[in-house]
């Protein structure tokens, strides 16, 4: 039975550390995944949602380089820039992606903004003003 299991297992020092950088990727994709999803239903009901957002493209993202961990597998590649497949180029630059434009709404949403007077203090400043 050990041979059986032992015919698919890494056999050299170069074979082990892809397989635990293979392993160890879509671990922590399959985490940003899941965790991006979590934030996503805890801070969708603060401010209309848009604080979930960039939670929502990270978890699209961490989802779209689990396709690519998955097809990496599939294809006995250890590396993204090993596949020579437009698609899954094309699914990692949608990672990518997904992630640059969390942190660009991210970055927006904490912008700092004029505070906003209203009331009597308003009034009266729009008066001196005028």
């Amino acid at each position: 039975m050990f041979e059986l299991a032992s015919r698919g297992m890494p056999s050299t020092s170069d074979a082990w550390a892809g397989a635990v950088t293979s392993g160890v990727s879509t671990l922590s994709d399959a985490i940003v995944f899941a965790g991006g999803l979590y934030l996503v239903w805890l801070l969708r009901p603060i401010v209309g949602g848009s604080i979930a957002l960039p939670y929502l493209l990270m978890a699209f993202g961490g989802a779209a380089f689990l396709v690519v961990d998955v097809w990496l597998v599939a294809t006995h590649k250890t590396a993204q820039t090993d596949l020579t497949d437009t698609t899954a180029k094309l699914i990692g630059a949608l990672a990518y992606s997904c992630f640059a434009a969390a942190a660009l709404i991210q970055a927006t949403l904490l912008a700092p903004k004029a505070p906003r007077v209203s009331g009597p203090a308003a009034a009266a400043r729009a008066a001196r003003r005028g």
